[in-house]
């Protein structure tokens, strides 16, 4: 349980933004600080630099019916879900 909340902590400070961040020097391999404490992650609408990515991003349904993306924050608790299941796998694994 401890394991959880420090790893919500982390995820929620830096772990997010090195993921999901925009690059550091064009490398591609870590992002940058943009992102930490969730600070200008989009409460209403998608990150733009992982929309294009986002199954959904703005797909017409019908005239009026336009099937929006995920809200940023809501991509962000569905990756934390992730990064704290990832650990737990492995100390089951290795017991």
């Amino acid at each position: 349980m401890l394991g959880a909340i420090i790893g919500s902590v982390l995820f929620f400070i830096i772990g997010f933004s090195l993921s999901f961040g925009p690059s550091v020097g064009n490398a591609g391999v870590i992002g940058n600080l943009d992102y930490a404490f969730l600070v200008a992650v989009p409460l209403d609408n998608c990150l733009p630099t992982l929309a294009p990515t986002i199954p959904g991003t703005n797909v017409i349904l019908s005239d009026d019916n336009l099937l929006k993306s995920p809200a940023g924050i809501m991509f962000a608790a569905f990756e934390m879900m992730f990064a704290l299941m990832t650990p737990g796998n492995f100390t089951v694994l290795s017991i």
